[in-house]
């Protein structure tokens, strides 16, 4: 007995699997690295300062979190000091 099931042949597209996205790095500092390091998963991306680089999609979200967290950081410590001098 064979088998007669024919099997499609997978014809979708996966799009925007390495959507790029412009992303702007601040300049460095004086005793800073010209270029910012980022790396996920194993992945090392090296973008220079003071320029828009093209970057898949999860590496803009993740240096937009840190970014986030890192205002975030900030605003806590200030709002510390604020609060320290108060008293």
């Amino acid at each position: 007995m064979a088998n007669t099931k024919t099997e499609k042949p997978v014809t979708e597209k996966i799009e925007n699997v390495e959507e790029r996205v412009p992303i702007y790095i601040e300049r460095a500092k004086p005793n800073e690295d010209p270029n910012f390091y980022v790396s996920i998963n194993f992945k090392t991306f090296l973008l220079p300062r003071g320029k828009t680089s093209m970057v898949p999609r999860y590496v803009y979200d993740e240096i937009m979190r840190s970014r986030s967290a890192e205002n975030k950081y900030e605003e806590t410590v200030d709002n510390l000091k604020a609060m320290s001098k108060v008293q």
